[in-house]
């Protein structure tokens, strides 16, 4: 297929430096690709265009069916927000904005043909943040640090988790993220659209718990700022204090994604009804 020339343009912007991909070295990248779509990308046919990684992925972009090319690319670019964080860089405003363009153009091009099935949609997410996977992984490597008495950087990683979630949530309904920091603002937007807020809800235990999430974000969100290691910090962590921490965040990333699916499969399920009907 051949992608949008801007599109093209911008996922060249962030993936690409120099003929490199992210950070990829030859092994890794071949792991990479065949693990997204396997497909082995330093086949003879890859050089074509140039031996180079970019020009490789540049020669899959342009020779696959877009389906492949939306799955790879949508593989990278969660990558490429994953590369970010663990070596703590700054997402620039510019670059985000290309992040979310890219993301929105390849999911569009992934559900063009036909309404997913539930099964293919759970498919779908375990490639990016929104999974279990991503979630777990997270979670362990936060109970590493634990280990090692890094109880700050747990407390940052749990921080993190909760945002990606919530940032990717926001970018599949298409938010504008205007302040990426503003984590409560952030959760409120989405819970608003996914109905979970307290006052939609006449049982009072329901109630009680998703206004509780409100206070739990929030907490999570000041516990950074006083006690993990993106500030400087005015109380010195411990064990206990890392792990309500993590615990808390694990508790609502489920909650978050579990929602989202079932919502999803509701979704579309009533779609295959209206199609019968009519």
């Amino acid at each position: 297929m051949k992608l949008d020339y801007v599109i093209e343009k911008k996922m060249e912007s962030l993936l690409m430096n120099r003929g490199y991909v992210l950070d990829f070295s030859d092994n890794t990248m071949q792991i990479f690709v065949a693990r997204s779509v396997d497909i082995d990308i330093y086949e003879e046919k890859f050089s074509s265009n140039g031996t180079s990684k970019a020009n490789r992925l540049r020669y899959l972009w342009y020779n696959y069916p877009k389906k492949v090319v939306a799955k790879l690319n949508i593989d990278l670019l969660v990558y490429w927000e994953y590369v970010k964080h663990e070596n703590r860089l700054d997402h620039s405003i510019a670059d985000l904005v290309i992040y979310k363009e890219c993301l929105i153009y390849h999911r569009n091009l992934l559900d063009s043909d036909e309404e997913m099935s539930g099964e293919e949609i759970l498919k779908n997410l375990k490639i990016e943040i929104l999974s279990h996977k991503f979630i777990m992984e997270n979670i362990e490597k936060t109970n590493s640090k634990i280990k090692n008495k890094d109880y700050s950087g747990a407390i940052t990683n749990a921080r993190s988790l909760v945002e990606h979630v919530l940032m990717e949530l926001a970018s599949r309904f298409e938010y504008e993220i205007k302040n990426k920091g503003d984590l409560l603002k952030l959760y409120n937007e989405v819970a608003k659209t996914m109905n979970l807020q307290a006052v939609n809800y006449d049982i009072d235990g329901f109630k009680q718990i998703l206004s509780g999430l409100n206070s739990i974000i929030n907490g999570i969100s000041n516990l950074r700022n006083e006690l993990s290691d993106a500030h400087a910090r005015k109380y010195e962590p411990t064990k206990h204090h890392a792990r309500i921490a993590i615990n808390s965040a694990h508790t609502i990333c489920e909650f978050l994604l579990d929602s989202y699916e079932h919502q999803k499969k509701i979704k579309v399920k009533t779609a295959k009804m209206n199609l019968t009907a009519s």
